[in-house]
C-alpha cells in the first residue's frame, strides 16, 4: 500500500486552494488553537472561503475540530467552532519554517478558553505590527517565569501581558502563587529591560464576577506584599478582554481604562463585621499559609449572611459559600500532605457557618429524632440521612429533587470505598449557579467542582458530626 507523505498531502491542498490554505494554517502558529472568527480575522478571508479551507485541512488531518461548543464568559451568542492543530499539521508548519509550531493537546474547557484568549491577543499584536512573543520563557536566579505574552514596546523595553479567568477566594492560593512568582522575578532585577508592571486581560465583562475577581487579586496583592515586608516590585493592572480587543493598548503609557490592583484597605484594617482569623483556624496548617487562610476567613465572614428570612429562597451565593468552605482544606494547590490530612480548616468554617446561620439546633433535632426507638438497617439509615440532607437544603430555600438533585446512596458491599453510605449531588441545570448579570452558563468543570463541594459538606453532617457539635448518630 502506498503511503502518502505530509508533503504530498500539503501540495495537493495547495493545488486545490492555493490562496487560502497557507494563511489558514498559519493562524495556528502562535498557540496551536483557533476558532472560526480568529481564522477570519487573521486571514481577511470571507467565511465561505475559510470554511472550504478548514474542511480540506480537517479532512487531511492537519486540523481537528473540537466537537463541543465552549461559550466565552464575556461574549453573548452562539460560540464559534474551535479547531486544534494536529501532529501532522505541526509538521507541515515546521516545513514552512515555523519551528515553534506545536500540537494543541488541551482537553478541558478552562485551558482551552485561556488559549483562545492568548490567540486573540497574539493576533491583535500581529495585526498592529507589534513584536509579540506568546508563551515565552524568562530565566532568573535558576528559576523561570512563563508569561502569556511579552510585547516589545516602541522604546525597546518589553511588557508582560497575562490572560486571566474569573477568580474567587476558592482559587486564592493559586492567585497568590502566580503573583509571588512575578514578585520574585521583578525583585531579582534579572531583566531590567522589562517594564515593572503586569497587565492582565481578564476574560470577563465588568459586573459581579469581575468585581469578585478584582477583590481576589487585591487580597493576593496584600498577601504577597506582606510577605515581602513592603510594596511589590511591580504594578498590577487589569482590563476586560473585550475592551482591550476593541482598541488594543501597546504603549508604556496607559491608553485604556486599566484598573490598578493594589492591596485593599480590608487587608490592613479590621472592619466592624470582621475579626482577625482565629488561631484555631490557622493552627493546623502545615506550611506558611496563614495569610491566605486569614484572607479566606475574612471573605467567609463577608459572604455569609447571619440573618435568615422566614421563607428563604434559593440563591447561587449558597453554593459559592459551600465551595469556599470546601476549598479551605481541599484546594489542589495545597501540598500532598495537606490534602491527605484531616480537613480542619473546612470543618472550622462549617462550624462557624452553623453558628452564624443558627443551623446546629434544628439539624441536631432532625439527626437524633426518635433516638433509641428505631431499629437501624440500610433502608432506615438512608431515609434518616436523606431527611437531614433535605432539612439542611430547605433551610436555604432549596429542595433536593429539582434542578439541584441530592440523594443518599449505599455502595456495594464489595466496593473499595471509604464511604459505605454517601451523599450524591447532581446539578441538572447549571443556570442555578448563575448570578443575575452572568452572561454564560458555567462550564462543566465549575459544575463538577460545585457538586463535589456540596456533597462533601452534606456528607460531613454525618462523618464529622462530633466535630460539628451535632453528636454521634446512632447509625454511624
Amino acid at each position: 500500500m502506498q503511503v502518502i507523505s505530509n508533503t504530498q498531502v500539503w501540495q495537493s491542498i495547495l493545488q486545490a486552494i492555493p490562496d487560502t490554505a497557507r494563511p489558514v494554517l498559519e493562524t495556528f502558529v502562535p498557540t496551536g488553537l483557533a476558532d472560526m472568527n480568529q481564522i477570519m480575522q487573521f486571514t481577511n478571508l470571507t467565511r465561505d472561503r475559510v470554511n472550504r479551507a478548514v474542511e480540506r485541512l480537517v479532512s487531511a488531518n492537519l486540523l481537528q475540530e473540537l466537537k463541543r461548543p465552549i461559550p466565552r464568559p464575556d461574549q453573548r451568542g452562539k460560540p464559534s467552532n474551535i479547531y486544534l492543530l494536529t501532529q501532522e499539521g505541526a509538521k507541515v508548519l515546521h516545513s514552512l519554517g515555523y519551528k515553534h509550531a506545536h500540537v494543541c493537546g488541551l482537553k478541558d474547557d478552562l485551558p482551552i478558553l485561556h488559549m483562545l484568549a492568548l490567540t486573540d491577543t497574539h493576533l491583535a499584536g500581529q495585526k498592529a505590527g507589534v513584536p509579540i512573543r506568546t508563551d515565552t520563557l524568562l530565566r532568573f536566579n535558576e528559576r523561570t517565569l512563563r508569561p502569556d505574552h511579552l510585547v516589545t514596546l516602541a522604546d525597546g523595553r518589553a511588557m508582560i501581558l497575562e490572560v486571566e479567568q474569573a477568580a474567587s477566594t476558592e482559587t486564592l492560593r493559586r492567585v497568590v502563587e502566580s503573583l509571588q512568582n512575578k514578585q520574585d522575578f521583578f525583585a531579582s532585577k534579572a531583566n531590567t529591560n522589562i517594564l515593572p508592571e503586569v497587565r492582565m486581560i481578564v476574560q470577563l465583562p465588568r459586573g459581579t464576577k469581575w468585581d469578585k475577581t478584582i477583590r481576589t487579586w487585591e487580597k493576593a496583592v496584600g498577601v504577597v506584599q506582606e510577605r515581602a515586608g513592603g510594596n511589590l516590585s511591580f504594578r498590577l493592572f487589569a482590563i476586560p478582554r473585550r475592551e482591550f480587543l476593541d482598541a488594543p493598548d501597546w504603549s508604556a503609557e496607559h491608553q485604556l481604562s486599566w484598573v490598578e490592583i493594589t492591596a485593599s484597605e480590608k487587608q490592613n484594617v479590621i472592619q466592624p463585621l470582621s475579626q482577625a482569623a482565629p488561631q484555631e483556624f490557622l493552627y493546623h496548617t502545615s506550611r506558611e499559609d496563614h495569610l491566605v487562610l486569614a484572607a479566606l476567613w475574612q471573605d467567609f465572614l463577608e459572604n455569609v449572611q447571619p440573618a435568615q428570612a422566614q421563607f428563604p429562597k434559593p440563591d447561587p451565593e449558597f453554593l459559592n459559600v459551600m465551595r469556599l468552605i470546601y476549598s479551605a482544606s481541599h484546594d489542589s494547590a495545597l501540598s500532598e500532605l495537606e490534602q491527605a490530612s484531616v480537613p480542619y480548616a473546612s470543618l472550622y468554617l462549617l462550624n462557624k457557618y452553623f453558628a452564624m446561620r443558627k443551623l446546629r439546633q434544628p439539624l441536631n433535632k432532625t439527626l437524633h429524632n426518635g433516638k433509641g426507638n428505631l431499629r437501624w438497617n440500610p433502608t432506615t439509615i438512608m431515609h434518616r440521612m436523606q431527611v437531614v440532607v433535605n432539612a439542611f437544603l430547605s433551610a436555604h430555600g432549596w429542595r433536593s429533587d429539582g434542578p439541584l438533585f441530592v440523594h443518599v446512596s449505599m455502595s456495594d458491599w464489595g466496593a473499595a470505598s471509604t464511604q459505605f453510605f454517601g451523599v450524591n449531588v447532581r446539578i441538572r441545570n447549571p443556570q442555578i449557579l448563575m448570578a443575575q448579570d452572568d452572561m454564560v452558563v458555567p462550564s462543566q468543570s465549575e459544575v463538577a467542582h460545585t457538586e463535589k463541594a456540596l456533597a462533601w459538606v452534606l456528607w460531613s453532617l454525618f462523618a464529622h458530626s462530633l466535630d460539628l457539635g451535632l453528636g454521634r448518630p446512632e447509625f454511624w
